[in-house]
């Protein structure tokens, strides 16, 4: 059916088909030139993207061993996992285009030097105990194990890793 006014997004059609072909071309390791023009350049869109929430999601993989002392499971012994971290972050896109990050809600630069400088080194290829552990007369021989406050299990070094972003906001 025909409409008699043209869809509110009208005007922004152009920059969203070009942004998704870009993201394509990202994908596969293509220069991404145009993304920037598009985003910083075009003025209305800018304005459009302060009345929005975008969703950016950055991942990150590490591996780390724990034991979960007191569980009644097979997770009580030492064993291993392969993590994979996804970082999302919601909110409006930077819209002042003297800055050098418009149109970013988050510089993903500064999350990858946080996660790299401040969170990788505590978790990645790490033996993660609680302090109280049955395991603790190993940690002399061993520079790789941490030991840590609370029981650790995927969700408790997700909430360290929260505290960690939250001092670096």
């Amino acid at each position: 059916p025909r409409y008699s006014q043209p869809s509110p997004f009208h005007q922004y059609s152009n920059c969203f088909r070009k942004s998704m072909i870009i993201r394509k071309l990202r994908n596969s390791n293509i220069n991404n030139v145009e993304l920037k023009n598009c985003f910083s350049f075009n003025r209305n869109f800018v304005k459009y993207l302060e009345k929005v929430k975008i969703r950016i999601t950055k991942e990150f993989d590490f591996e780390a061993a724990h034991a979960l002392d007191g569980y009644l499971g097979k997770c009580k012994d030492i064993h291993g996992h392969s993590y994979h971290l996804e970082m999302t972050f919601i909110g409006t896109p930077k819209s002042d285009l003297g800055l050098s990050d418009c149109g970013m809600v988050v510089d993903f630069g500064d999350i990858k030097k946080i996660v790299k400088t401040q969170i990788l080194p505590l978790f990645d290829h790490r033996l993660i105990l609680r302090k109280d552990t049955r395991f603790k007369e190993i940690e002399s021989i061993n520079e790789r194990i941490r030991l840590v406050d609370y029981q650790p299990t995927c969700e408790n070094m997700l909430v360290e890793i929260v505290d960690i972003l939250k001092r670096n906001e």
